[in-house]
């Protein structure tokens, strides 16, 4: 049987305490899409044209002539992009010469002169080129907006920039916020914002029930304008609500303007956590929060649940929209043996969380999912039997492995009630019952690196 390369949760915490590199740690994009296909473990969002639910706004992607395939990631976050998303390819020579404000004049010149819908706001966005660079993308933007007249901003989208992808939307999620502004009269409404999710989220009708009772009139998402002058009006809200940690820098920069507090309600399953932040949010509103309703509806939910979680050894992996350890965290609290951990890139950061797993489980088994002695990894039922977000050519023909949900939420009771709804259906099932996990694409992968495509 071939060994491959693993640590255990307390040996990871360990090289971290005395600041050492971790072994395994690699951090290969190109190996992230394959092992998260469809969506790299982001949801499916992408920072070039997610954005573009949007009325009105227009992406400008500015990059060499590899970095194109970014525009559109095999068509994902695509839905609303008809028209609106456009790439600027730059030469060589104009990169090395510094012909990027005229090139990106000329771009924005040509898109007004052919769009058939109203543009009333523009997002340059490039790439690690431009970022390694020091290209000021912002006075080009200033420069931009004051030809045109037309509301401008620019981010780096750069996927090699503090090691993660995650960067990408992190960046392009405060740019969109940073298209708003100010109204004349300053006067805060009776309204709280959603920021984090461009789209109105699942929780919003949650959001009503507890906030309406303490005056908040409306809840706003910046998609829900016609245009990006009428989402003006955000800038006089009370509170964010931050959905997503990508739009925390959002938040920041929204509070430093238009003295908006932000309130982070961190995905999770942990019910004292989420009545702590809303807790926070009843201080900003100088109101109180009444949630004790549901906090009792998640606590009857997950008492319910955790007898049939004791029969399955857990496994999480990175297709959940939150890290790795975060999720085993949750899921431990929700009352599941978590086994093995199936993590890509451990940084300093993830000590607080790698500790309390420690605490709880010493043993826990770590696999780096891109290391390459886990090419021909096959997951078997005796290791783990309930995958959360396991990189599926790992789970290949697997039977006897249960698909759990995948943990994709924000930190709300509904959210949580939602996930434990599907999270029923994978663990009820009858005695004898197998999981299979075997998704057509899966095949086609496993068949050209180990069958040699035939």
């Amino acid at each position: 049987m071939k060994n491959y390369y693993t640590l255990t949760i307390a040996q990871v915490e360990e090289l971290l305490l005395k600041k050492q590199p971790i072994p395994g740690n690699l951090y290969e994009n190109v190996e992230r899409k394959v092992l998260l296909y469809p969506h790299d473990g982001d949801g499916g969002a992408i920072p070039t044209t997610t954005p573009l639910c949007i009325p009105h706004l227009v992406s400008l992607m500015i990059s060499p002539m590899g970095c194109g395939i970014h525009l559109t990631e095999t068509g994902r976050g695509c839905i609303h992009n008809t028209g609106r998303a456009w790439l600027l390819r730059l030469t060589e020579k104009e990169i090395v010469l510094g012909m990027q404000e005229k090139r990106i004049t000329q771009a924005v010149k040509e898109i007004l002169e052919n769009s058939s819908v109203g543009i009333d706001g523009i997002l340059l966005c490039a790439t690690c080129m431009d970022a390694l660079l020091s290209t000021n993308l912002s006075a080009i933007a200033g420069h931009i907006e004051q030809l045109y007249h037309i509301r401008t901003e620019a981010e780096f989208m750069g996927p090699f920039l503090n090691t993660s992808p995650k960067q990408a939307e992190f960046r392009m999620m405060s740019a969109v916020y940073r298209l708003l502004r100010p109204l004349k009269n300053c006067e805060k409404a009776q309204t709280v914002n959603i920021i984090g999710s461009l789209d109105k989220p699942a929780c919003i009708t949650e959001l009503y029930h507890l906030l309406h009772p303490l005056g908040i009139e409306k809840i706003f998402c910046i998609s829900d304008f016609p245009s990006i002058k009428d989402a003006d009006i955000m800038t006089r809200s009370k509170a964010n609500i931050v959905l997503n940690k990508s739009a925390l820098k959002a938040a920041r920069q929204m509070e430093k303007r238009w003295n908006i507090p932000g309130i982070y309600m961190a995905p999770s399953c942990d019910i004292e956590l989420i009545a702590s932040n809303y807790n926070r949010l009843s201080q900003v509103l100088e109101k109180e929060v009444d949630d004790n309703r549901l906090q009792e509806d998640v606590r009857r939910q997950i008492k319910w649940i955790r007898p049939y979680l004791k029969k399955f050894r857990c496994a999480v992996g990175g297709k959940n929209n939150i890290p790795c350890f975060t999720a085993a965290c949750s899921l431990i609290k929700l009352g599941c043996d978590v086994r093995i951990i199936f993590a890509h890139n451990i940084t300093q950061d993830d000590l607080k969380e790698i500790t309390w797993l420690k605490n709880r489980n010493p043993n826990i088994k770590i696999y780096f999912d891109s290391h390459p002695s886990m090419y021909d990894y096959k997951a078997a039922a005796n290791e783990f039997n309930l995958s959360f977000g396991v990189p599926d050519p790992f789970l290949y023909r697997t039977e006897g492995i249960f698909d759990a949900p995948l943990l994709d939420f924000s930190g709300t009771y509904s959210d949580v009630l939602s996930f434990l709804e599907s999270l029923k259906d994978a663990v009820s099932r009858p005695d004898g019952t197998e999981g299979k996990i075997f998704p057509a694409y899966k095949k086609c992968w496993h068949s050209l690196i180990n069958e040699g495509g035939k």
